[in-house]
């Protein structure tokens, strides 16, 4: 089977004779997986990310979605087929939540196009899935971080993505915003969608992951389905601390000593 989307030996590095940020690395992720990407900073998790949009591109080797390179998509295909949530982004003019999501129905229209009656109703729909719809009209600069972050979940929800990208999605959020995500992502996954995020926290991946990349010195270190990859050891080895897991009310609980 095809993964949908793959790393076929990749190198890349940021300008010409560093050091490179990934190294010959190689990585397939599967159609209705939900695939946590975990290792220290500056390991090349959010560059991975960048490389699959096509926002970076390779210097050696070929990234591939359904078997077929990145180059030989048009852009408008592409935005059709993945949508980022990032960490963080600057907004600098007061768009309405509703019409900063609509921004995500881009790749649907015809050049100079509006958004139409259909392109509204599917952005009112995912702003309503993140529980912002009676602030819909609000101005976003006048959210609170968490409120922003659910923002860009919805318009990467609005571009109905078949690949949903996500870097770093809970670091910015306070407890109850992280639930209300956990709880949305793994409907989201429960219903087909494929999930591709980085993480700085291993309870997260084992909230909702199916499959886990870990991630060193620009390499993967160990990759496969969540059983087999998340222990103890490999955790271990990954981030140069030793790390336990528990096991608490039937959910795994990561800890350092």
């Amino acid at each position: 089977m095809t993964a949908l989307l793959s790393f076929d030996d990749v190198t890349f590095g940021y300008g010409p004779g560093a050091r490179p940020v990934l190294e010959r690395l190689s990585l397939d992720i599967e159609s209705g997986t939900a695939t946590a990407i975990l290792g220290p900073n500056g390991v090349g998790k959010s560059t991975l990310l960048h490389l699959a949009l096509g926002w970076l591109r390779a210097q050696s080797g070929l990234v591939l979605l359904d078997g077929r390179p990145l180059r030989a998509y048009p852009r408008r295909l592409l935005g059709q087929s993945m949508a980022l949530v990032p960490q963080v982004e600057r907004t600098p003019f007061d768009y309405s939540v509703l019409d900063y999501v609509l921004l995500a129905r881009a790749p649907y229209l015809a050049s100079l196009a509006m958004p139409g009656a259909e392109d509204e109703r599917i952005a009112r729909e995912a702003i309503d899935e993140v529980g912002l719809g009676p602030q819909c009209h609000r101005a976003i600069t006048t959210l609170s971080g968490g409120e922003r972050q659910n923002v860009l979940l919805a318009r990467a929800l609005a571009q109905q993505p078949r690949l949903l990208l996500m870097d770093e999605p809970t670091s910015h959020l306070d407890l109850a915003h992280k639930v209300g995500l956990l709880h949305l992502l793994r409907d989201r996954i429960a219903r087909g969608m494929t999930v591709l995020l980085t993480t700085h926290e291993p309870e997260v991946a084992a909230a909702i992951a199916t499959h886990v990349v870990l991630m060193r010195g620009g390499q993967v270190c160990g990759s496969g389905p969540i059983a087999e990859v998340f222990t103890a050891d490999n955790l271990s080895a990954t981030y140069g601390v030793p790390v336990q897991i528990a096991q608490i009310d039937g959910r795994q609980v990561v800890l350092w000593t």
